[in-house]
């Protein structure tokens, strides 16, 4: 993976996880799709701190409504994870959260990203 290989980390394929057609807007990734399975591992302590989650962008992680997605985030980063946005190579971590700028941007990606997919099931 490029971004591995950019930032001197070695791809760990033992877990890939992928939510392909499983609907981040209705949360049904986070309760039984991958996302969810590694919500669990991370509770039951199995995920070290300091593991990576690759995420195509922020807004992909999930399209719940804004209370929900940020807790979601807030939940993964305070585990341990660091989550890392393809995208833009962004990394958000527990201490990239304390930034106020940082914080107050994933919140705002998190929200588009839910009143994106709220604006396409409103046209369909």
């Amino acid at each position: 993976m490029e971004w591995c290989e950019k930032n001197g980390h070695e791809l760990d394929t033992s877990l890939v996880l992928e939510d392909k057609g499983v609907s981040g807007y209705t949360g049904a990734n986070s309760k039984k799709g991958a996302l969810g399975a590694l919500l669990d591992l991370c509770e039951a302590g199995k995920i070290e701190p300091g593991t990576i989650l690759l995420v195509e962008a922020f807004d992909r992680l999930t399209r719940l409504p804004l209370p929900d997605a940020t807790s979601l985030m807030l939940n993964l980063v305070r585990d341990g994870l660091t989550i890392v946005t393809l995208t833009d190579g962004q990394q958000w971590d527990k201490n990239r959260l304390t930034d106020l700028p940082a914080f107050l941007m994933s919140i705002l990606t998190l929200y588009r990203g839910h009143q994106e997919s709220e604006l396409k099931s409103v046209r369909l």
